[in-house]
């Protein structure tokens, strides 16, 4: 390993959410030398996802087109984005049109061509949390009802449990396609992705 990728290499197994014990220290490594920058990623904690892919980027080891490809799917594993708001709204703010396009895979951009000029999103929001404005959106109003009624237990924790107080709201968007970042079927979420009101 040349001097180069040994720093890079420190720098992103210092983060101190890598998941990795001692064992896993010569595996990672091995996934480092052979550039297989996504798997590397999620060795860490959920939380540390996007740090570590910027720190890649950063790194020059990740760029262009390879890069947004792989944001897409620390996106969708991510379930606290309100931790790195100004991070995820700098990246969608100063994305390129191509870097755009290169965030949905082909059959996505095949099911949004299908989506009418303007149409209804709808957003699960608690009022208590100050989220009504974020970027995950849905075209399903019963689902947003689904993510509304869902609280974090503690800021350590990275996935919801169910609240049981049911105090979510879900809010409603008029939006025309070009307002749109980007469209996520997958999962079965119909996620629109949209820059916040703010």
């Amino acid at each position: 390993m040349d001097n180069t990728n040994s720093n890079a290499m420190r720098c992103v197994l210092r983060c101190d959410c890598f998941s990795g014990g001692p064992g896993m220290l010569e595996f990672a490594k091995e996934r480092f030398d052979e550039g297989r920058w996504g798997h590397l990623i999620f060795l860490h904690d959920r939380g540390c996802h996007l740090d570590v892919h910027l720190a890649f980027r950063a790194l020059g080891k990740v760029t262009g087109v390879e890069f947004w490809k792989l944001l897409e799917e620390v996106w969708t594993d991510t379930e606290t984005v309100f931790l790195n708001f100004k991070k995820w709204y700098d990246l969608f703010t100063t994305a390129t049109p191509q870097e755009r396009s290169a965030f949905m895979i082909e059959k996505d951009k095949t099911e949004f061509a299908k989506l009418p000029d303007e149409f209804t999103v709808y957003r699960g929001y608690r009022p208590d949390s100050g989220n009504r404005e974020d970027f995950s959106w849905t075209l399903d109003r019963e689902k947003a009802q689904r993510f509304a009624n869902r609280a974090w237990t503690s800021p350590a924790i990275d996935k919801p449990l169910p609240d049981p107080g049911n105090r979510g709201r879900v809010a409603e968007r008029r939006v025309k396609k070009h307002e749109v970042f980007a469209f996520l079927p997958g999962m079965e979420e119909t996620e629109v992705i949209m820059l916040p009101r703010r």
